[in-house]
């Protein structure tokens, strides 16, 4: 993994590397049934951070917390992983070699890993193909605010046409769009 550029935290469980304004995290997560030296269950998931983006929700007056800077990218990515070697939970790491394990895990990273995280590596990757309110909130960041203030548009037309009940459902969208409006307009 540090062939990848990654550094390994024991205390935290999880290979770190810093790209630009993104970490780039690989998460291990136990099982809650391990047992020492009887059932040692781990999994594995690839993580993307962005402090800049923390610091945007934060700007926008959205509620913040360890993980608003988390984002997800492109998701279906990650569905060609190899899991062949998981049984349960995860790894077995008390009956399946260890060196197996890693390698089938060093496999994934080095290939789907590398080719998920260099979607969400620059923030107008994001911006010009992430997904959904990813998207949009990137856009803004970079100060690109046609399609969001187009969206907007869109979004508080079909605001009016709901009736009331439909209106309480989406209070807390036109909350947040509100407050992305006026810190495009600042």
């Amino acid at each position: 993994m540090n062939s990848l550029g990654y550094k390994f935290s024991e205390n935290q469980l999880k290979f770190k590397r810093k790209k630009g304004d993104f970490s780039q995290e690989i998460w291990f997560r136990g099982s809650r049934t391990n047992w020492a030296d009887e059932f040692i269950d781990y999994q594995y998931q690839f993580v993307i951070l962005n402090n800049k983006y923390k610091k945007f929700k934060k700007e926008i007056g959205l509620k913040v917390n360890s993980m608003s800077g988390k984002v997800n990218g492109h998701l279906e990515i990650l569905n060609s992983i190899d899991k062949s070697k998981q049984t349960g939970f995860g790894y077995d790491f008390v009956k399946m070699n260890h060196n197996e394990i890693m390698d089938e895990i060093y496999l994934n990273v080095s290939t789907i890993g590398e080719e998920y995280f260099s979607t969400c590596d620059t923030n107008l990757k994001i911006a010009s193909s992430g997904r959904g309110i990813e998207r949009i909130d990137f856009q803004i960041m970079s100060g690109q605010n046609d399609e969001p203030l187009r969206i907007y548009r869109e979004f508080l037309a079909n605001y009016e046409q709901m009736n009331e009940n439909e209106k309480i459902k989406s209070q807390h969208l036109i909350e947040t769009w509100n407050k992305k409006i006026n810190y495009i307009e600042r």
